[in-house]
C-alpha cells in the first residue's frame, strides 16, 4: 500500500520569536471568543492578542523587506556594480539595525504584556 504524507504541520512550525507571538496572539483571539478568562477582563485580553498580531506581522514583514535588500545588494555585486567590500559593510549595518529593531519590538511587546496584566 503506498503511503501519501501530508506535511501540513511543517508549515506551522515556530522558527522565529516573532511567529511564536504572532501565533500566541492569534490562538488567544481565537478562544477569547468562546471561553471567558478569570482575573483578566476581556478587552485587556483582546487587546494582548491584537497587539501581539500586529507586532508578529511587523517584524515579520520588516524581515521580508530586509531580506529583499540583502539580497538586492547581492545581486549588484554579481553584476559587479557594487564591491564585495561595501556590500558587506551595507550588510552588517544592515544586520545591526534587524537586530535593534527586533530587540526593540520584545521590549515593546514584554512592557504591554506587563502592562496587560498587571
Amino acid at each position: 500500500m503506498t503511503e501519501v504524507k501530508v506535511g501540513l504541520m511543517e508549515n506551522f512550525a515556530i522558527k522565529n520569536w516573532y511567529r511564536f507571538v504572532l501565533y500566541l496572539g492569534g490562538v488567544t483571539l481565537i478562544l477569547s471568543f468562546f471561553f471567558e478568562p478569570k482575573g483578566i477582563t476581556m478587552n485587556e485580553l483582546r487587546a494582548f492578542a491584537i497587539w501581539s498580531i500586529v507586532v508578529g506581522l511587523f517584524i515579520w514583514i520588516l524581515r521580508n523587506i530586509f531580506a529583499d535588500i540583502a539580497e538586492y545588494w547581492q545581486g549588484l555585486v554579481e553584476d559587479l556594480r557594487l564591491s564585495e567590500y561595501e556590500a558587506e559593510e551595507r550588510l552588517t549595518a544592515l544586520a545591526w539595525i534587524w537586530w535593534f529593531i527586533n530587540i526593540i519590538a520584545v521590549v515593546c511587546w514584554v512592557v504591554f504584556v506587563l502592562f496587560a496584566v498587571y
